[in-house]
């Protein structure tokens, strides 16, 4: 969740994006020449979510390659460009060999995805459809926090 703002749902975008599958939030993104910061939020998360060693070298690899290189095809921007350094600095140390470095690395990528989040914000928190995503998410969040309380209340005999 984002520790910027309180009343700030970039945390939410993760969520959002997994459960894009039509691709509107997509659009968005699209509409706002911003497609890269979308796409590399959703590769980020599978690549931290990855089990198979083989495939994360692979997949950290490409995630660089594709986006966090300055002559990358979609290189994005980021807010806090220190992120960045050291999440490329930290991987640059340690190409040879990713799998070892797995945990530190993932939570490198986790720090800059949530400030490319943050900045993804910024810049489509005035669209519409994109404020609809996240409070709808904001909503399943707290809908899924009042069922668990409620779940450990049974058996209360309190009138």
């Amino acid at each position: 969740m984002c520790t910027k703002n309180s009343s700030c749902r970039c945390g939410n975008l993760e969520i959002a994006i997994k459960q894009d599958h039509e691709q509107k939030l997509k659009q968005v993104f699209e509409r706002y020449f911003v497609v890269e910061l979308y796409n590399f939020i959703s590769d980020a998360y599978k690549v931290i979510e990855l089990k198979d060693e083989h495939h994360y070298s692979k997949r950290m690899n490409h995630l660089v390659q594709e986006y966090l290189l300055d002559n990358s095809p979609n290189s994005i921007n980021v807010k806090n460009e220190r992120l960045k350094l050291e999440f490329m600095s930290f991987y640059d140390e340690h190409i040879d060999d990713l799998e070892s470095a797995k945990v530190t690395l993932n939570n490198k990528l986790a720090q800059l995805t949530r400030d490319v989040q943050f900045l993804a914000y910024q810049n489509l928190s005035h669209e519409d459809y994109f404020i609809k995503a996240m409070e709808q998410v904001d909503k399943s969040n707290s809908m899924k926090e009042k069922n668990h309380k409620s779940s450990k209340c049974t058996g209360c005999t309190i009138l």
